[in-house]
């Protein structure tokens, strides 16, 4: 009995190990790791073998490879093919200075610039990007142009036709500002022409000169010093005459209303001039017509009545004594 009882008492404690180390398996325990151990293992990574770590650089180039391809594919199609911009080349007889980045305009609107500028054959081809949508005629011409006196070419384009340009311009339809070659050519029969004995007769006379008087020169440069300085000098004196000039003009332009007041009156004077002159010539012939018969009867007085008076003044002094 004793021993059964042992034997009942322990198949308990047999099944309930059995049960643990089950869980255990199952389940098993994590070991806890302090955050200093967890960094340390992650950051030391396990040690690589050399055909581990050339499959890695090989990986690593081929990517780059295939990245800076794609980069590049990317741009060539932008450059090529750039949104928004449409592209078509015209041709010229030279280049006449013109380079990339010089402006495309139609009617003087800048629509675009120059891409590209090389030679093709016995001409220039240059490349002109323009934006979309702006009209191009199939006779348009191009012409280069200079943006100013001291620089700068620009590429101008006339727009004529109904329909658009299809295909490239050619050089009939394009022209330079000025060619070398062609003014070479011109200028070189002139030059030939040229007789340059007078010219290296006037040198001789020149040079001559110069040692006949050899201070001539200095004094002359002198002399256009010392106008030089007194120009200099009297600059204060030019100033005030430029001051006074100027106040006098501030002066004007401030009484200016009475100047136009007066001028207004002056034309309206002229013009009432004008209006009773004819009345006032009426008048003077007539004043004129009675002097005439004035004058008709004091040459009457003159010949007739004062001998008259006279005669009877006489008689009567006559009578009294």
């Amino acid at each position: 009995m004793i021993e059964n009882d042992g034997s009942l008492q322990d198949e308990p404690t047999t099944a309930a190990q059995a049960a643990a180390q089950a869980q255990e398996m199952a389940h098993p325990k994590r070991n806890s790791l302090s955050p200093r151990e967890l960094l340390r293992r992650l950051s030391d990574k396990p040690a690589m073998s050399t055909a581990q770590r050339e499959r890695g650089e090989t990986r690593w180039g081929l990517a780059a490879v295939v990245v800076l391809a794609v980069l590049g594919l990317v741009a060539a199609s932008i450059y090529i093919f750039t949104p928004g911009q449409a592209r078509f080349t015209a041709y010229f007889d030279e280049a006449g200075q013109i380079k990339s980045g010089d402006s495309v305009r139609v009617a003087g609107v800048p629509v675009g610039a120059v891409k590209n500028v090389s030679l093709d054959k016995d001409r220039v081809a240059v490349e002109m990007s323009i934006r979309r949508g702006v009209f191009i005629g199939e006779d348009s011409r191009a012409d280069a142009k200079m943006l100013t006196v001291v620089g700068g070419n620009f590429i101008d384009i006339t727009s004529v036709g109904s329909k658009p340009m299809k295909g490239d311009m050619g050089k009939d339809s394009t022209s330079v500002p000025y060619s070398l070659t062609k003014t070479f050519s011109l200028v070189q029969p002139k030059l030939e022409k040229i007789d340059v004995t007078p010219l290296r007769n006037m040198l001789v006379e020149v040079h001559d000169g110069f040692d006949r008087h050899p201070g001539a020169l200095r004094r002359n440069l002198e002399t256009l010093a010392s106008m030089v300085k007194n120009i200099n000098a009297r600059q204060d004196e030019f100033g005030s005459l430029l001051n006074l000039a100027s106040e006098y003009t501030s002066q004007v332009a401030v009484d200016g209303d009475i100047m136009t007041t007066l001028a207004q009156n002056l034309a309206d004077f002229v013009t009432e001039f004008q209006t009773y002159g004819v009345r006032f010539a009426y008048v003077l012939k007539r004043l004129a017509d009675l002097l005439e018969r004035v004058k008709g009867v004091v040459l009457e007085y003159d010949t007739t009545i004062d001998p008259l008076i006279r005669q009877m003044r006489s008689a009567g002094s006559s009578a009294r004594c």
